[in-house]
């Protein structure tokens, strides 16, 4: 391209950038100067559902002010995804107007965010919406059914198709369902140990039986999907998740390992999706929670004798989202860095 087209073209954008800022700026004045809230008022706590997009209109009656109110919130990196219990600053009401701070040569600092604004950790409900797409389990496959054909010969299923199925050897024929639908992802090995600890199972959807079975076959329906079900994936018994968790402190002190995130196993933070090696077995339930710790650090004492270990730091939150017999699926919900695969858990019981 010719080196003053790029030029122009560069000068045109940076214009246009500065008019949608500083209509921002004037719209969000506009409301400004209709509210009259709190300092207390000036968060928003996220709901299933919310978009900036939503909050925007809710708040200041103009959906494009999103922007905006993203760039007041640092701790926000994707403006495409905000969760249920994040908070969101109202910079308009919190009562001060943009352009007087602009004339004060001050920047406009959101306040401290007031613990009793925050959902406290043991009271925060957990999002499904991104979570319970996989499982670990060493024992899904023996036995278990499968999805044999579609009733019309479509290949590629989804919510309400009409399918057969091959029930588990164990199933009870007056069981009809529902049953998760199963596809296998990945083989799992345990980062010390290095032993085969299972399959790490993707969650495809929920299929239920209907009428009498034949010989171990049923007609099926499928229930819900989030990926395309094809003959051949695995069911077995299995309710659909509620769309909410209650998170809480475990009951009993664990000390484990993270042995897999669901698409990486490295550079694993906030809202990804990640396995331990403490179940149902241990007395892991859905809603318990752990803390992923940074490897044991030591340092040389400095009176020469030997090494002292230092005091363990915290890299993240994580919240039992489904629990096997020895391991459990877990969202990370609090990440103050990026941890991996073979990063230590310890459960939080305070």
């Amino acid at each position: 391209m010719n080196p003053s087209r790029r030029n122009t073209l560069s000068s045109l954008t940076t214009a246009f950038i500065l008019c949608v800022c500083v209509l921002g700026l004037v719209a969000l004045e506009k409301v400004i100067a209709k509210e009259g809230l709190s300092e207390a008022s000036a968060y928003y706590i996220v709901r299933q559902g919310d978009t900036l997009w939503d909050i925007t209109e809710q708040f200041y009656e103009d959906p494009y002010l999103w922007p905006v109110v993203w760039g007041y919130n640092d701790h926000i990196p994707n403006p495409h995804w905000i969760y249920p219990g994040d908070p969101i600053y109202l910079a308009s009401i919190a009562g001060r107007y943009l352009s007087d701070a602009a004339l004060e040569g001050e920047p406009v600092v959101p306040p401290p965010i007031a613990s009793a604004i925050l959902p406290d950790v043991s009271t925060m409900f957990i999002s499904r919406r991104i979570a319970d797409t996989a499982l670990l389990t060493a024992d899904t496959a023996a036995g278990a059914g499968s999805v044999l054909a579609a009733r019309d010969h479509k290949v590629l299923l989804a919510q309400g198709d009409e399918i057969f199925l091959q029930l588990p050897e164990s199933a009870d024929p007056s069981y009809g369902g529902p049953y998760q639908v199963l596809r296998g992802l990945r083989e799992i090995r345990h980062p010390e140990t290095k032993k085969k600890m299972g399959t790490l199972y993707g969650i495809l959807g929920y299929v239920e039986a209907v009428g009498r079975p034949q010989d171990g076959i049923s007609r099926g329906i499928v229930l819900t999907s989030q990926d395309a079900i094809e003959a051949g994936d695995i069911i077995r018994k299995g309710s659909p998740p509620p769309k909410e968790i209650l998170s809480n402190p475990s009951t009993r002190e664990l000390d484990g390992w993270v042995v897999a995130g669901l698409g990486s196993d490295e550079l694993l933070s906030e809202y990804d999706v990640v396995f331990i090696d403490k179940g149902v077995g241990e007395g892991v339930e859905v809603g318990d929670t752990f803390w992923v710790l940074e490897p044991v650090r030591k340092v040389k004492d400095p009176t020469g004798n030997g090494t002292i270990t230092l005091p363990d730091t915290r890299l993240a939150l994580l919240v039992v989202i489904h629990a096997e017999k020895e391991t459990s699926t877990a969202l990370v919900t609090n990440s103050q860095g990026a941890f991996s695969a073979g990063d230590r858990v310890r459960s939080r019981t305070e």
